[in-house]
C-alpha cells in the first residue's frame, strides 16, 4: 500500500503516524513544499521574540522518521493529481503513485484589498520563513502596525514589543477578539494589554498603505493617517484549493469532506485546515490534529468516525491567562459571570450542560473550565461552590 500525504503539518504529521500503527508494512511519503521538518506552529510567535529556537519547536527529529519508516520530501510543491492514473506530479518534474492520498497542505494567509498592500515592510505570518523576514526588517523599527485585532495578531503584538518600537494593532470591529469575548471580557482585556504599552484603534479599516516603495504610513477610513514602518496583517487564512483545480474533488469554502475524512473522489481524503466538514473550516490546531487522526485511521482501514470539534481558543501574553470555549451567547440559557479588577469569568449553561465559557486572567478557572467541558469534572459540583453572579 502507498500512502501520499501533502502538507507535513499537524494534520498530515498525525495521520502519517496513525497510518504507521495500523499498517506496518505500506510506504508513507509526505511531501512538503517547506524546508522544515514537522514543527509546532503556534509557537513562532515565541520563536519571533527569540524565546526558542527553531530545534525547540520542531516536535520530532529525523531520527523518529527514520525509526518509523515515513519519508520526507522537502522544499517540492505538488502541481498536478491525475485522478484516474492515481499519480500526483511536482514541480521538479516527479511523479508519485499513490493508493490512498491525504490532501493536508493547510491554509494560506488572506491578504485584504487595500491599496499599497505589496508594498516592501507589509508581512503575513504562517510559517519559519516568515517569522524570520519579521524579525530582520523590525529590527530599529519605531512604529510597528498589526492589521487584526484576533488571537495571532495580539500575540504577535506582544512579541513585537521586544523590538523597542510602538505596537498599534487596528482591529474592524469595536472590540478584541469578537469570536473569543462579549464586550465586557474585551473591554478588562485592552486595558491589560494597554499596560502592556500596546496601542489601539478599535472600530477602524485601512484603507490604503502609504509610502514609495517601503511602508511609511496607513490611512485609516476615519481620514487618520498613522506612522507606520512595518506592518503585519492578521486577517485570516483561507485554505489551500490550488490542486483541486481539474478533478472531480468538490469544494465549497475548503474541500468537502464526510464523516471518515473521505472526499468526493474514491481514495482521496483531506484533513486540517484545507477541509470543510458539515459546511465548518476550521482553521484551528486542535481539530486539525483530530482530523488527522481520522483520516489516518480510514486510510489505514480502521473505520473511524470523525463527528466535529470543540472550538476552543487559548491565549497566553505574558501574565494574562484567557480560555474561551463553545456557545458563550447562547439564548434561553442561564448566564453567571464574575467580573472584577483584571478578573472576568463567564460561564452559559442550560439543564446542568456547559455551553459556553470565558476565563480571563485567571489560569486556575481556564483550567477546570477546560475539564468541565471533557467531561472530567461536574459542572453542578463546581457551581455549589463559586461566587458568580447570575444573569438570565
Amino acid at each position: 500500500m502507498k500512502y501520499i500525504i501533502i502538507g507535513n503539518g499537524i494534520a498530515g504529521t498525525e495521520a502519517a503516524k496513525t497510518i504507521r500503527q495500523n499498517d506496518d508494512k505500506g510506504e508513507i511519503t509526505i511531501i512538503s513544499q517547506l524546508n522544515n521538518l514537522f514543527y509546532y506552529r503556534p509557537r513562532l510567535i515565541d520563536y519571533i521574540a527569540n524565546t526558542v529556537t527553531i530545534d525547540g519547536i520542531t516536535t520530532f527529529k529525523q531520527d523518529f522518521y527514520i525509526e518509523n519508516k515515513i519519508k520526507n520530501v522537502l522544499n517540492e510543491t505538488v502541481i498536478n493529481i491525475d485522478v484516474g492514473k492515481q499519480t500526483i506530479s511536482t514541480l521538479s518534474n516527479k511523479t508519485y503513485k499513490y493508493d490512498k492520498l491525504l490532501l493536508a497542505q493547510g491554509a494560506k494567509p488572506f491578504i485584504p484589498p487595500i491599496k499599497g498592500v505589496e508594498k516592501k515592510g507589509v508581512f503575513t505570518l504562517r510559517e519559519i520563513a516568515d517569522a524570520d523576514n519579521i524579525k530582520a526588517y523590525c529590527k530599529n523599527k519605531k512604529n510597528i502596525v498589526i492589521i487584526g485585532g484576533g488571537l495571532l495578531g495580539i500575540e504577535a503584538a506582544n512579541s513585537l514589543l521586544k523590538t523597542g518600537a510602538k505596537i498599534t494593532i487596528i482591529e474592524f470591529f469595536k472590540f478584541l477578539l469578537p469570536r473569543q469575548l462579549d464586550a465586557d471580557g474585551s473591554e478588562i482585556l485592552i486595558n491589560l494589554l494597554k499596560q502592556k504599552d500596546l496601542s489601539f484603534k478599535l472600530g477602524y479599516s485601512t484603507t490604503s498603505i502609504n509610502g514609495n516603495e517601503s511602508v511609511k504610513s496607513i490611512s485609516l477610513n476615519s481620514g487618520e493617517e498613522l506612522a507606520a514602518d512595518a506592518i503585519l496583517l492578521s486577517t485570516g487564512v483561507r485554505p489551500r484549493l490550488e490542486l483541486t483545480k481539474n478533478t472531480d474533488i468538490k469544494i465549497n469554502k475548503g474541500v468537502i469532506v464526510n464523516d471518515f475524512m473521505e472526499t468526493s473522489v474514491k481514495n482521496i481524503y483531506a484533513a486540517g485546515d484545507i477541509s470543510e466538514h458539515k459546511n465548518i473550516c476550521y482553521g484551528l490546531w486542535l481539530p486539525a490534529k483530530e482530523q488527522g487522526f481520522v483520516a489516518g485511521q480510514n486510510m489505514s482501514d480502521v473505520k473511524t468516525k470523525y463527528s466535529g470539534s470543540k472550538i476552543e481558543a487559548r491565549m497566553k501574553v505574558t501574565g494574562i491567562s484567557l480560555f474561551s470555549a463553545g456557545d458563550f451567547n447562547k439564548e434561553d440559557a442561564e448566564i453567571r459571570t464574575i467580573k472584577h479588577d483584571n478578573i472576568y469569568q463567564k460561564i452559559v449553561f442550560k439543564n446542568n450542560i456547559l455551553h459556553g465559557a470565558i476565563s480571563l486572567g485567571d489560569a486556575k478557572f481556564a483550567s477546570i473550565l477546560s475539564k468541565i467541558f471533557e467531561g472530567k469534572l461536574s459542572l453542578d459540583e463546581y457551581l455549589k461552590s463559586s461566587d458568580f453572579s447570575t444573569k438570565n
